[in-house]
């Protein structure tokens, strides 16, 4: 309104300038008679100079006379800050804080998965036998982030049944299942305004025992227990941005060991053990921080391990073996 009334209206420039003036008091400040007085205070405060303060009515310093590119400048200018924006905008900062990256997590959750192990026969890789099942357990998580340097811990304990299946021995139900897991990790983070990512490795140990001793199958057969230990050092990806955080791992298989329990058949039967040397994992997971300090996370699991050496007997080997685990965590940040 105020350039219209300063290039539209008017005889001659003086008079353009002065309409375009009265024009500009009358929106920006709260009267003619006040024009040094700000209409809306909290919304636009003129600065600078100018008459009224902020209002520079005419040919900006820049202009340059017929060059159309530098037309805009021959107008009426408002310069002004705005104390409301500015609050809005510690407001927004704030809130985004809320999601800035955490250097310090500490976290205990519950989770609940599904999980398949299945063993291939040595010679021919064809189905041998599987056990399938749940687990519910927790877990905690520890994670500091100091300089350009990544720390981390995460131990987790469950327990759970599976359902056994095998072409030449039956079935057999609810075998309980335990699983005690730990991994420390060290890394280097990048880190912008938008995102964090995480490059790292480590050392990480599994136990597991499967309790089937004691228990029969549906042809008769007698279970054993058996225990299976694996020592690892994952190779992986941490990305983070905002309230989202997704990782990958790549588990390099550094030694395992499996001992049967076959005294639980019969007291005339060893106690072999057998060590494996070849295999790999995988894990895979993606989190999800929600406000009130509480979050979600779900993980899949994998492995693949190879046929064991013989045992000292040279009559027992462990055959390669796949385990697939797929869950999902609710976690308390403390």
């Amino acid at each position: 309104m105020t350039a219209r009334a300063y290039l539209s209206a008017g005889p001659d420039s003086t008079d353009q300038i002065q309409r375009a003036r009265t024009l500009g008091t009358q929106m920006t400040k709260q009267s003619l008679g006040t024009a040094g007085i700000d209409r809306w205070p909290g919304i636009a405060e003129g600065i600078g100079g100018g008459q009224p303060r902020g209002m520079e009515i005419g040919r900006g310093r820049q202009f340059i006379d017929g060059d159309i590119a530098y037309s805009w400048q021959e107008g009426v200018r408002y310069t002004f800050r705005s104390p409301l924006f500015l609050g809005l905008f510690c407001c927004f900062l704030a809130k985004m804080n809320l999601f800035a990256f955490e250097d310090n997590k500490k976290e205990l959750g519950l989770y609940f998965s599904t999980k398949i192990y299945e063993e291939r026969h040595p010679i021919d890789n064809s189905f041998f036998m599987s056990q399938d099942g749940w687990m519910l357990g927790i877990n905690t998580n520890s994670e500091t982030y100091e300089g350009s340097t990544y720390i981390g811990f995460k131990n987790r304990a469950a327990y759970g049944q599976v359902d056994y299946q095998s072409n030449g021995t039956g079935t057999m139900s609810g075998i309980p299942d335990y699983q005690l897991e730990t991994t420390g990790y060290i890394g280097i983070p990048f880190e912008n305004s938008n995102s964090r990512i995480t490059y790292f490795t480590g050392l990480g140990g599994r136990y597991l025992l499967n309790a089937s001793g004691l228990k029969l199958s549906s042809t008769g057969h007698s279970g054993y227990d058996r225990e299976s230990r694996y020592v690892y050092m994952p190779f992986g990806i941490n990305f983070e941005s905002g309230s989202f955080e997704l990782r990958g791992e790549y588990l390099y298989f550094l030694y395992g060991q499996q001992k049967s329990y076959l005294s639980d058949v019969s007291p005339a039967l060893p106690d072999i053990t057998n060590d494996q040397e070849d295999g790999s994992g995988m894990r895979l997971t993606a989190k999800l921080y929600t406000e009130g300090g509480m979050g979600y996370e779900f993980y899949m699991d994998y492995w693949d391990i190879a046929d064991s050496k013989l045992d000292t007997t040279g009559n027992f080997m462990e055959p390669r073996n796949t385990t697939s685990e797929t869950g999902l965590r609710i976690f308390w940040v403390y």
